[in-house]
């Protein structure tokens, strides 16, 4: 007979095909194999060669990203387009990323052809919004991207995308009380406020001579009836002057849009006066039909006033009096 091939340690005749499994019939890892021939003439003489081959599984996708997952295609700027990253493992693959609206309507495709050299490298499609026919709609779209090789092999992974261009608004801003002192309890004011969806939120509190005096930096919010509170003082944490304060809101959604809206909020920190105290009459007896007793005071803002009796302890024994006056009005 002709000559004889050993392949691995095995010896054949004529043509051979390997399946990319070991003798056992288990599929080796992927990687690159060394093929030796060896051939044994008559004589017992001996020539070899040597060659290789690659073992290659199937098409692969990983490091599938998308960011950001919300983004507002608007102009301004600021999260104006989203980017699809990607890696190809393994084989060359037609590639495509396919973009389906809530119905379930394809509204925008990407197709390519990944090339070896291209493979394991990261890859990048950057989508502006638009679909095939170059609209731009709000709302949330599924994704799917996919890679097929030769073999008709099929990797895929799929996820969400948010496209919103709505700008977020703050509403039904109230501050409470109206006007705080930063040296009394409660020592704050809280700000109550309406978002209408989810958005990171900061307050900036500006005097009348529109100086900055603290930044109130609040984490993401959900959409409906949020708060917040100050305390009176500025960013080193010294009580700010009386006075009336405005507060700046601005708002930026996960899409990136900004709204923003301002309101007020009052501090007064001054303790308030009561002078030329006096009482009518100064004495009073159990004998006697009883007087009326007569207070009379000046006070120096508008205040709640209360006026109780004590005993020599400083017990309060009774309280006569409770009520909101305003400045300067004698009682």
């Amino acid at each position: 007979g002709g000559p004889q091939f050993v392949w691995i340690g095995l010896t054949i005749e004529g043509k051979n095909s390997w399946d990319g499994t070991d003798s056992a019939g288990n599929k080796v890892p992927w990687g690159t194999y060394k093929i030796q021939l060896r051939a044994t003439d008559k004589a017992g003489n001996i020539g070899q060669a040597q060659t290789s081959v690659d073992v290659i599984g199937p098409v692969e996708l990983t490091d599938v990203q998308v960011n950001p997952d919300f983004f507002s295609p608007n102009g301004d700027g600021v999260k104006d387009v989203t980017n699809f990253s990607y890696k190809v493992l393994n084989q060359e693959a037609d590639m495509g990323i396919f973009i389906y609206n809530s119905a379930g309507q394809l509204f925008k495709s990407y197709q390519a052809h990944i090339s070896k050299d291209q493979l394991g490298k990261p890859l990048a499609y950057t989508w502006d919004g638009r679909g095939n026919s170059g609209s731009i709609i709000d709302g949330k779209y599924a994704y799917t991207i996919s890679a097929k090789d030769a073999y008709w092999y099929i990797s895929t992974k799929s996820g969400y995308v948010t496209v919103d261009r709505v700008y977020p608004v703050v509403s039904n801003i109230s501050a409470y009380p109206r006007t705080m002192s930063p040296l009394s309890a409660p020592n704050k004011t809280t700000i109550s406020f309406t978002l209408s969806e989810p958005a990171a939120v900061t307050i900036q509190v500006y005097d009348r001579f529109d100086a900055l005096k603290k930044s109130l930096v609040l984490n993401v919010l959900g959409g409906g009836n949020n708060s917040a509170e100050w305390n009176g003082r500025d960013a080193s944490n010294n009580a700010v002057a009386d006075g009336m304060y405005r507060l700046v809101f601005s708002l930026t959604d996960p899409a990136g849009n900004r709204g923003s809206a301002s309101s007020t909020a009052g501090v007064d920190g001054t303790t308030p006066v009561i002078s030329q105290a006096s009482v009518s009459p100064e004495a009073i007896s159990h004998l006697v039909p009883p007087a009326k007793l007569k207070a009379a005071y000046r006070i120096s803002e508008d205040s709640l006033v209360n006026i109780n009796i004590l005993d020599a302890a400083n017990n309060v024994i009774k309280s006569l009096w409770s009520q909101n006056e305003a400045a300067y009005i004698k009682y």
